[in-house]
């Protein structure tokens, strides 16, 4: 008996060994035919981002994100869009994540993708293919020059179907996937109350482009009073705080503007707080806040990778300031001496918010390091929901030809209130 059990043992701890062999080789792999099965297994990638986004930690938040149900374009608006971006974005992410190759097609083959069932979404600006998918995959895969500027996930045959529109080239493709259908098609089928329909479906929207959503009825959205975090108070600049920039508040000295603000200076490293909630670093010998960016990088890594990370240490910002911050990339560029530049909106109740400068953030990035970052740490405290101008009478206030409407935040009298911005003149003009 006592043999039997020594047998069984050894048999036992074999097995062990055996499986967590299997899983340390799983986790060294990096070959692309694994990559999905890291990201069911939930685990991390070879730089430590976790591969399974959730909604929280995505590092894109769409402009406009829908269900393509049995009946219709059902569209997400308010707080309802966050619920919606945790319910597909898991969806999105295995498409996205087994997309190995694009093809252009017509335009009208984009459009009668959106009378079947899937997912929609678009962006405020086109987002480069490849940042989509480490952004939402944790994956870099094609080093294809396409950009995502409104796109459809959809089921046709059993497969599930990319297709999406390049708004920066005016172009439409098409991307096979991998991903299984089962969980698309089961979601589709719960949304089959539509709210909207597209531009292309409907006359009198000449206006718009032809695959733009539209609500039908009353849409709304939260409004929040806004409070900017004061600096310059005794005791508003914690430990934590200095922390998650690096400053020994022991080391750094400290003194204070004409006009109030609060800057600490450790070495060649300054930090500078404001009673508005604007917060600079700025570290002048390249050895700021550590990325842990390996050397040799290439341009698309560098981009994606620093865009990731940043926003990381930003939200790591935003907890030690006891505020809640949720940050979207709005660009991220690499210059002809390898820094990268990335900016950030911040996003609430469904839609961004229209700064004085545009952006929430920017970050600076050089030889791996955060040299420079510059963000306005805000307090919002949700309000009663507004409604939207309805469409039809927004339609007779848009100029004769725009490039979409969205959703956004405007500011004023310590309050954000949402409202119809019009995309005119392409990316590059912006919002007006």
């Amino acid at each position: 008996m006592r043999e039997k059990l020594k047998s069984f043992l050894l048999v036992l701890l074999s097995l062990s060994a055996a499986a967590l062999f299997g899983l340390n080789l799983l986790l060294a792999l990096d070959n692309s035919r694994f990559a999905r099965v890291r990201r069911t297994l939930g685990l991390t990638d070879e730089r430590g981002a976790s591969v399974v986004i959730a909604d929280e930690s995505a590092v894109l938040t769409p402009a406009r994100l829908g269900v393509l149900g049995p009946g219709g374009l059902y569209l997400a608006a308010g707080t309802a869009a966050d619920e919606l971006l945790g319910e597909t974005l898991p969806i999105l992410s295995e498409a996205l994540g087994s997309v190995s190759r694009i093809e252009a097609i017509r335009q009208q083959q984009f459009l009668d993708r959106l009378e079947g069932q899937g997912i929609y979404c678009s962006f405020t600006y086109p987002v480069p293919f490849f940042l989509l998918q480490y952004w939402w995959t944790g994956e870099l895969g094609l080093a294809d020059q396409q950009a995502a500027s409104a796109m459809v996930l959809t089921v046709e045959d059993g497969r599930v179907e990319l297709a999406f529109y390049d708004g920066a080239q005016e172009r439409f493709y098409l991307a096979e996937t991998a991903a299984g259908y089962q969980r698309l098609s089961a979601l589709c089928a719960r949304y089959d109350s539509p709210n909207a329909f597209f531009a292309c479906q409907s006359d009198g929207w000449q206006m718009l482009p032809l695959w733009e959503p539209v609500w039908i009825g009353e849409v709304w959205y939260p409004s929040y009073a806004v409070t900017a975090l004061d600096f310059t108070q005794e005791g508003a600049i914690s430990k934590e705080l200095l922390s998650a920039f690096s400053v020994n508040p022991y080391l750094a000295k400290v003194y204070k503007t004409t006009e109030g603000d609060v800057v600490y200076v450790e070495g060649r490293t300054a930090l500078q707080f404001s009673r508005d909630g604007s917060v600079a670093y700025t570290s002048q010998d390249e050895q700021g806040l550590r990325l842990d960016l390996r050397e040799g990088l290439s341009e698309r890594e560098l981009r994606a990778y620093a865009a990731a990370r940043s926003r990381a240490l930003l939200q790591d910002v935003c907890s030690a300031a006891s505020t809640r911050m949720s940050l979207s990339v709005a660009r991220s560029t690499v210059d002809e001496r390898g820094v990268v530049t990335v900016a950030f909106e911040q996003a609430a109740g469904g839609a961004f918010l229209t700064g004085e400068d545009g952006y929430a953030a920017v970050v600076t990035v050089e030889n791996g390091a955060v040299t420079g970052i510059r963000m306005r740490l805000l307090a919002l405290t949700q309000l009663q929901d507004v409604k939207l101008l309805p469409y039809r009478l927004a339609s007779s206030l848009l100029p004769e030809k725009c490039d979409g409407v969205f959703v956004r935040y405007g500011s004023g009298d310590g309050r954000l209130t949402p409202g119809l911005y019009v995309m005119k003149g392409g990316a590059s003009r912006g919002m007006e």
